[in-house]
C-alpha cells in the first residue's frame, strides 16, 4: 500500500510539474501556489510554522530546510518561484517591449500605466508578435487569471441592528471575470474616505458595534467582495490551504482592468475573545494579506491599504461567534490620482 501511494504521488507531483512546464509563459500566481500548497503543505507546517507568504518567507524557509523536506517540494519550489518570477519579469516589461505598438494603436488613451496596458491588452491580434506574447506572460490569456476562488459578494445595507450583509451569507465560486468585474464597479460620485479615519474610529469604540461606526457605514457605495482566506491558529501567518485565494487576488489586482484602482483590504474576526485583541489580530491579518500581495506578488504598495475592524462588524448578526464573521474584506476604494 505504502509503495502504491508512492507511486501515486509521484504521478501527481509529475503532472503538476509537467503543467507547469507547458504553461510556464501563462502560469496565474493562483495557480503556482496553489501548486507549492499541494506539494509542500506538509513541509510548511513542520518547517515554517508562523511564516508568511511575504517577502518570499515561505521560500525562504523552505529552502533553509532543503535537507529536511521532501523531495518533491524541493523541486515544485523551484519551479513555482521560477514561474512567479518569469510573471513578475514580463509585467515589468509590457511598456517596454511594448512601446512601438503603443504609439501606433493606443495613442488616443487617457495618460497612464494602467490605462495604456489595458488598451495594448485588448488590442493582441494588432500589435507585434513580441508584445502580444508579453501581455500573455503578464496577465495571461482572456485579459486574466483562469482559476477560481472562494468569495462572496456583498453589499452593506443600514438596518436598525447595523451593517448586515445584503446578499447571501455562504460563500460561493466566482470565476476571475466576475471578482474583476465586481471589483471594477466605481462610481463616479463614490466617497473618498481615508484609512487613518477608519482605523481611528474603530480604535475609538471597541465593543460598541457598527453602529458606532458612522465612517465604516460609508464603504457600502463601494465594490466590495468578502474573501475566504484561512490563518494559523491565533497567528498572521496565511495557510497554505488559502495560498490560492492570496495568488488569485494578485493576479485580479494585476490586471489591466484593476491596475490603476486603490484596494482597501479588511479583517474581520468573530467575537470568541477581548474585542481589543481581536481588533490587533484583524488589523494584523489584513497587515499580512497585505504584505504578501505587495512583496511577493508585486502589487504596488500605494495601491494597498489594510484596516482592521475586529468583531464589530459581522457578517451574521444573529450568531457573532459565527464561522462566516472570520473574513477578508476587499473593497475598491477608487481611482490613483
Amino acid at each position: 500500500m505504502q509503495k502504491r501511494s508512492r507511486i501515486l504521488s509521484c504521478a501527481l507531483f509529475a503532472t503538476l510539474v509537467a503543467a507547469s512546464v507547458v504553461r510556464a509563459e501563462t502560469i496565474s500566481f493562483a495557480d503556482a501556489v496553489s501548486t507549492l500548497a499541494q506539494a509542500c503543505s506538509t513541509d510548511i507546517k513542520k518547517h515554517c510554522k508562523g511564516v508568511n507568504l511575504a517577502n518570499n518567507s515561505i521560500q525562504q524557509c523552505l529552502q533553509q530546510h532543503e535537507a529536511e523536506v521532501s523531495p518533491t517540494c524541493t523541486t515544485t519550489l523551484g519551479e513555482v518561484t521560477n514561474s512567479i518570477q518569469q510573471r513578475l519579469e514580463a509585467q515589468a516589461s509590457v511598456t517596454k517591449i511594448c512601446r512601438e505598438d503603443a504609439a501606433r494603436v493606443c495613442h488616443d488613451v487617457a495618460p497612464g500605466e494602467a490605462n495604456l496596458v489595458n488598451c495594448l491588452a485588448r488590442a493582441t491580434e494588432v500589435v507585434g508578435k513580441k508584445c502580444s506574447q508579453i501581455i500573455t506572460d503578464a496577465v495571461g490569456d482572456n485579459l486574466g487569471w483562469e482559476g477560481q476562488m472562494r468569495i462572496s459578494e456583498f453589499r452593506f445595507t443600514l438596518t436598525l441592528v447595523g451593517l448586515v450583509a445584503a446578499s447571501a451569507a455562504n460563500a460561493e465560486t466566482f470565476t476571475n471575470q466576475q471578482l474583476i468585474a465586481t471589483l471594477g464597479q466605481v462610481s463616479e460620485g463614490a466617497p473618498s474616505i481615508e484609512a487613518a479615519l477608519l482605523v481611528e474610529e474603530v480604535a475609538a469604540n471597541v465593543g460598541k458595534g457598527s453602529d458606532a461606526l458612522p465612517t465604516w457605514h460609508r464603504l457600502a457605495a463601494m465594490p466590495q467582495i468578502n474573501v475566504d482566506i484561512e490563518f494559523e491558529l491565533n497567528s498572521v501567518a496565511i495557510a497554505p490551504e488559502s495560498y490560492r485565494n492570496v495568488g488569485a487576488i494578485a493576479d485580479a489586482l494585476h490586471d489591466p482592468r484593476l491596475l490603476g484602482h486603490k484596494i482597501l483590504i479588511v479583517g474581520h474576526t468573530d467575537s470568541t475573545g477581548d474585542a481589543n485583541d481581536n481588533l490587533k489580530l484583524s488589523a494584523a491579518r489584513a497587515d499580512a494579506i497585505r504584505d504578501a500581495l505587495s512583496t511577493t506578488f508585486a502589487v504596488a504598495p500605494d495601491r494597498l491599504f489594510a484596516v482592521g475592524v475586529g468583531e464589530e462588524m459581522p457578517l451574521n448578526v444573529a450568531d457573532p461567534k459565527a464561522a462566516a464573521n472570520r473574513r477578508v474584506q476587499l473593497i475598491n476604494v477608487g481611482l490613483l490620482k
